[in-house]
């Protein structure tokens, strides 16, 4: 279950509901016995979009070959998952020249 769990955390998540918090699973078997009721609440927070994207301090790349790789965009909704995959594409190319 806490793996359902942390695909619910990321899901909203990865729509800027970066506050969220989930209570632990509420069991309850059905009156037949043979099924289940599972309840988890959800406290979704505020969803948070990206106000803007700075590049500082870059001397390697142009900054026009830097923002194509950028999918993330003003006014929408954070993702965790776009920052992690921008990143280690950064990264990478830092790594290794020539990949940009």
């Amino acid at each position: 279950m806490n793996i359902d769990i942390e695909k619910i955390k990321d899901l909203y998540f990865n729509n800027g509901y970066i506050k969220v918090a989930l209570s632990e699973p509420q069991i309850q078997l059905t009156s037949d016995q043979k099924g289940m009721f599972i309840t988890i609440t959800i406290s979704e927070g505020d969803q948070y979009k990206v106000s803007s994207i700075e590049l500082t301090g870059n001397k390697v790349f142009t900054e026009d070959a830097v923002r194509k790789r950028i999918t993330m965009l003003p006014d929408k909704p954070f993702s965790r998952k776009s920052y992690e995959r921008i990143f280690f594409r950064f990264l990478n190319c830092i790594q290794r020249p020539g990949m940009l």
